[in-house]
């Protein structure tokens, strides 16, 4: 089973440092094939909103940089892990900028479910979504909108299996570790 981590932490984020250790334990104890990707270490333009990833150069992005790695790892796991902290109810700024780079996941026709319509996958792997984000303090609001956003998210990409984490920096590390572990285990339940 291959997972990625596309890693949406700033540099010396400490807080997200001790996530970012529990997930890779939880891979390496599941014997996962992991693809780490730490985003503010690549060189990733934002999009230019050209689409043509949907046509032009069907599931390629055009601009030739670290963001096409994103998009390749993406469409080739079972496990997507989304870390980044909770801004504004929002991923950060450097997992969004990935993230908008992978329109080409995604076909640009439409299709209807549930009564909403999205746009048709491009590939039929489609990953498990884990997403943990991380706030300095308990905000009901951002975590909310952040669990809504993520839904929506997982949703579009066709997840079959969506899990929504919040946690907060002011956690001990074995508070961290067991809600990672549970979060995890309800991800990779019906494997």
């Amino acid at each position: 089973m291959r997972a990625v981590v596309l890693d949406g932490s700033e540099k010396n984020d400490a807080a997200l440092g001790k996530v970012r250790a529990e997930v890779g334990k939880n891979l390496a104890g599941m014997g996962w094939q992991v693809s780490h990707l730490p985003l503010c270490d690549m060189e990733i333009a934002p999009c230019r909103g050209c689409r043509a990833c949907w046509t032009r150069t069907p599931g390629q992005c055009v601009l030739e940089d670290q963001g096409r790695q994103v998009l390749a790892a993406l469409c080739s796991s079972d496990l997507a892990i989304l870390l980044s902290p909770v801004v504004f109810g929002g991923f950060g700024a450097v997992l969004k900028t990935a993230l908008d780079r992978c329109l080409g996941f995604h076909s640009p026709f439409v299709e209807r479910c549930d009564g909403r319509f999205r746009h048709k996958a491009r590939y039929s792997r489609k990953p498990a979504l884990l997403t943990l984000g991380l706030l300095t303090a308990s905000d009901g609001d951002s975590q909310r909108v952040f669990h809504g956003m993520v839904s929506d998210l997982a949703w579009q990409m066709q997840a079959p299996r969506n899990e929504t984490l919040v946690l907060f920096s002011r956690h001990s590390q074995a508070a961290t570790a067991q809600q990672v572990r549970e979060a995890f285990a309800r991800v990779t339940a019906r494997r």
